[in-house]
């Protein structure tokens, strides 16, 4: 079970880390401050996130310290990183807004609903914490 959670936080892992690296991608094309700025603070939540989940997909693998690229989840994660290639600021902005943040938050929520909080409490702890944060993410880019 240790080694089946494992696999599915490395699946959250390198869905938020394209999800990062789209948005800090797109900062620089976006032509409004305020909406630079919340993507900005999307990208360092993101962040944040990915960093809590690779450390816990360490703690459940240990010893061994290595995260092997998508392998299964590969198409999954090809098409987070194709988000990076919206054809237009908009497009990019209701892609995060409407497809790929509510997919995660929903994964998030789901995962919460199903997992053990007591055996599982450092994930919950910072899980609900991103969720919380992608239902704001998503208020703000629905905007």
């Amino acid at each position: 079970m240790r080694l089946d959670t494992a696999q599915l936080l490395k699946r959250f892992f390198f869905c938020e880390r394209a999800l990062l690296v789209s948005q800090a991608a797109w900062i620089p094309l976006i032509a409004s401050l305020d909406v630079k700025i919340g993507l900005a603070r999307s990208l360092w939540q993101s962040a944040e996130a990915a960093h809590a989940l690779r450390n816990r997909v360490f703690e459940l693998r240990f010893p061994s310290r290595l995260l092997e690229e998508a392998g299964a989840d590969g198409a999954l994660i090809e098409l987070f990183t194709a988000v990076q290639n919206s054809p237009s600021s908009a497009a990019f902005l209701w892609s995060l807004a409407k497809v790929f943040l509510p997919a995660l938050r929903d994964s998030y929520r789901e995962y919460l609903e199903l997992s053990d909080k007591i055996a599982d409490g450092p994930t919950h702890r910072f899980l609900s914490l991103a969720l919380a944060e992608k239902n704001e993410q998503i208020r703000f880019f629905e905007q």
